[in-house]
């Protein structure tokens, strides 16, 4: 991650020293492997999602998408953090195969 300060002018000149905030840049997560890949959807089981640049973030959620249907809307659900580069997600029930992706914000991440 990196920081940098931010702060404010009217005109381009005259920056508001008093209250210089921060913002972070973080590395986009990038997932390497889904354990288990597939399961039944009769007894959903939490998928553990292993990637790179995993933060916790309360804001982190999986997003599921149907393989098959492609008119189903995506299902969102929520992303248990357990360590810098591992999470938990539980699949919703989906017809045929889902696909997944760990998203903040609903802006994808990887």
């Amino acid at each position: 991650s990196m920081d940098v300060h931010v702060e404010v002018s009217l005109n381009g000149v005259d920056f508001s020293m008093l209250s210089v905030l921060t913002f972070t840049y973080y590395s986009d997560t990038v997932a390497l492997s889904l354990d288990p890949d597939s399961g039944s959807n009769s007894l959903p089981q939490p998928v553990t999602v292993r990637a790179s640049y995993v933060r916790n973030s309360t804001e982190t959620v999986c997003c599921w998408t149907s393989a098959v249907e492609a008119n189903l809307p995506p299902v969102f659900t929520s992303a248990m953090w357990r360590n810098s580069s591992t999470i938990l997600c539980m699949p919703p029930t989906f017809p045929g195969q889902s696909e997944l992706e760990v998203t903040k914000a609903y802006v994808a991440l990887s």
